[in-house]
């Protein structure tokens, strides 16, 4: 043994707390490990260790065996032991959790480690070291997926004691995010606003603007996301995006009041800010390259590639370090350094390299989609390329990137069978994941070109043709198998889907004219006219149709009832009675209402002149024309051959006790007496001949 250590270890039986002893142990073994003995020198320690009594002197020797055996002999179960010991003296070593920290992570035993350094939390005092201690603890817990919730009840913690806590709102923050705790990042934000002064508007500007897609796309709460627009406003009010979003959101609601304000606002405002948003800066400037830390002996290889980067030596080890240290995303980046330094043909394979790394390694799809793009960048035609980015954005449900490969294969494809699976398997992703409905449909149309026996095709094209209101199309597509009343069918049920009255009633102007047109089907256009009717009682067309309809069938019970409602339209305020005919005692005209003006009125007694030879000679029933005549008299009481034709029906129809009123009224105008005397007869006669007015005659 060591002439040094032997006089140390002799110096150290007598006290084993002497702090010169222990000094001159700890020289004697540092000339031993810059020779290369590091075995000797651990033997020397635990020599000592035998001999020492507890105490101070105890600790300092564990801890240098310890470190000894760590940092120089890789022995790490070995010193484990060791500072097991230390931990046992101290809980709060700073030395054992440095070597905990190493030897957990090492093993990938997080968990464990932050039981030890909770451990050594409680049975330290100092404020401020605990505060230290706690955010490494939720670093360190944030690391590993299954400690993350730990990691937030100690930046929470952090937090209550003190609002200013550093980190804490940041970590809290990308938790959050990553949790997707909406709720809790929303309060995070709200807490932070309140500790903001007043005078701090763009800090508080941000915040809100953070809120706005939590709101909106995670939590889908479109008054919040309106209310916090408000917000911003009030305290900038010429804030651009808050002003364009406000424009958006109140013409969608039709707040035109609103709206004007805002677009009042927006001409006030002469330009745009444009904000800054700075990056943080990667720091790299460790060095240690005999410690043993990977980490450390990379940054002193990368501080070399800074100043040479094309230093082979140096390329060829900092490679392997990252490969044997698992350390596959620093191993991605030094590849991408050697990118620009390889000809085509090798950087293919570099990058090809990176992604299998990116997605088998560290399975990160999207970066692994990323490098995969940067190959096809190369050669947009890389089967191999393409066939990995379709499953690494299937995996990620990434659409649109998937969309996008689809799209190439397909453009390379050689083959119907297979041009047909691919552009059917882009129109069902544009359709059902994108929400592209007129993309998808024009997919599904060059599959159905390829393949127009393909019922799961057709039906597709059919429901993307409805959802986009492309009846065009719709119809071309039924049109190819002449199958006209399916179309019907198809639009029929589409436009009762519709929530739009005007969309529905032109669909089913459609149905008719198609039922008319392709299928000589007059019920199935009447049925859909009738429709149009009860959204639109006063749509034209539809009333024009119909009646047209109803005479070709001979539906003239139906035909008198659509004359009904075209006088309902000329005279809104008139109700008719069951049996057809104008019911005076519904008439509801209010006192500030007009009587209809004498186009209104010539209208009026051209339908009433129809409905009663609609009743006379299809419906053989004089008592019915006779009341409409009357109707008719009621707008037109002096017009003598309307008079005369009333007076025919009544007679005719048998109708006495009507026509001797009518008699009356007449007798209450200004007539001749030559006519009023015959009216007198004629009147004298129904009562003793016809009815029960004996008496009165």
């Amino acid at each position: 043994m060591d002439a040094d250590v032997t006089t140390a270890l002799s110096a150290l039986k007598s006290n084993s707390d002497s702090p010169e002893a222990l000094m001159a142990l700890t020289q004697a073994v540092e000339k031993l490990g810059g020779q290369g003995n590091w075995e000797e020198a651990a033997a020397a320690y635990e020599t000592a260790l035998k001999g020492a009594r507890r105490g101070p002197g105890e600790q300092t020797l564990l801890i240098a065996l310890g470190t000894l055996l760590w940092r120089h002999l890789a022995k790490m179960d070995t010193a484990e032991a060791v500072f097991r010991r230390v931990r046992k003296n101290d809980l709060r070593s700073a030395e054992a959790l440095e070597f905990y920290t190493a030897f957990h992570i090492q093993r990938n035993e997080i968990p464990v480690l932050l039981n030890i350094m909770t451990q050594a939390l409680r049975a330290e005092p100092d404020e401020a070291a605990q505060t230290k201690l706690s955010m490494e603890m939720a670093r360190l817990a944030e690391t590993e997926p299954r400690t993350i919730e730990k990691a937030i009840d100690i930046w929470k913690g952090l937090l209550r004691k003190s609002a200013d806590a550093p980190g804490a709102f940041e970590a809290l923050h990308r938790l959050y995010n990553k949790a997707e705790k909406w709720n809790a990042l929303n309060e995070l934000l709200k807490e932070r606003l309140d500790r903001l002064p007043q005078t701090a508007l763009d800090e508080k500007v941000a915040l809100y603007q953070e809120m706005i897609p939590i709101y909106r796309d995670r939590m889908k709460l479109e008054p919040m996301v309106q209310n916090t627009y408000l917000a911003i406003r009030n305290l900038k009010r010429d804030h651009a995006p808050t002003l364009e979003a406000l424009t958006e959101l109140f013409e969608r609601k039709s707040r035109w009041a609103d709206l004007v304000d805002v677009l009042a606002s927006r001409a006030e405002v002469a330009a745009t800010p444009e904000e800054k948003i700075g990056f943080n800066k990667r720091v790299a400037t460790l060095w240690a390259e005999k410690l043993g830390k990977p980490q450390n002996a990379a940054a002193a290889y990368e501080h070399i590639l800074q100043i040479e980067p094309g230093d082979t030596e140096t390329l060829t080890a900092l490679t392997d370090l990252y490969a044997k240290g698992r350390k596959w995303q620093p191993l991605i980046d030094l590849h991408r350094r050697q990118l620009g330094a390889l000809s085509p043909a090798e950087k293919r394979t570099r990058l090809m390299d990176m992604a299998k790394l990116a997605s088998e390694r560290l399975s990160d799809e999207k970066q692994s989609i990323a490098i995969w793009n940067e190959v096809l960048a190369l050669d947009g035609n890389d089967t191999e390329a393409l066939q990995a980015m379709t499953v690494l954005a299937e995996k990620e449900k990434d659409w649109p990137a998937l969309a996008d490969v689809l799209a190439r294969q397909a453009a390379l494809a050689t083959d119907d069978a297979a041009l047909s699976a691919l552009l059917e398997k882009r129109g069902a992703l544009l359709a059902d994941k994108l929400n592209a409905p007129e993309a998808a449909a024009i997919e599904f149309k060059r599959v159905h070109a390829l393949l127009p026996d393909n019922q799961r095709v057709f039906k597709a094209l059919r429901d993307l043709y409805g959802k986009t209101a492309d009846y065009d199309a719709l119809e071309a597509l039924y049109a190819g198998r002449d199958q006209w009343s399916e179309l019907c069918d198809v639009m029929s049920d589409l436009a009762e889907q519709i929530t739009d009255d005007k969309a529905g009633i032109a669909l089913r102007e459609r149905v008719a004219r198609t039922a008319i047109e392709k299928l000589n089907q007059p019920e199935r256009a009447i049925k859909a006219y009738e429709r149009v009717l009860t959204l639109d009682p006063d749509n034209q067309t539809a009333s024009d149709a119909l009646s047209g309809l109803y005479r070709n069938t001979e539906k003239w019970s139906r035909l008198l009832e659509n004359l009904e409602q075209r006088l309902a339209g000329l005279t809104p305020d008139a109700e008719p009675s069951a049996d057809g005919a104008p019911d005076k005692t519904k008439r509801k005209r209010g006192k500030g209402d007009k009587a209809p003006g004498p186009a209104s009125v010539e209208e009026q007694l051209k339908v009433m002149a129809e409905a009663r030879k609609l009743c006379e000679d299809k419906l053989g029933s004089k008592a019915l024309a006779f009341k409409w005549g009357l109707r008719a008299l009621e707008l037109a009481p002096n017009d003598e051959g309307l008079f005369a034709e009333a007076e025919r029906l009544g007679r005719e129809g048998e109708e006495w006790d009507p026509l001797s009123d009518l008699y009356a009224r007449k007798l209450k105008q200004s007539v001749a007496p030559e006519q009023r005397i015959d009216l007198i007869r004629k009147s004298l006669f129904i009562a003793a001949n016809k009815t029960k007015r004996s008496a009165e005659a």
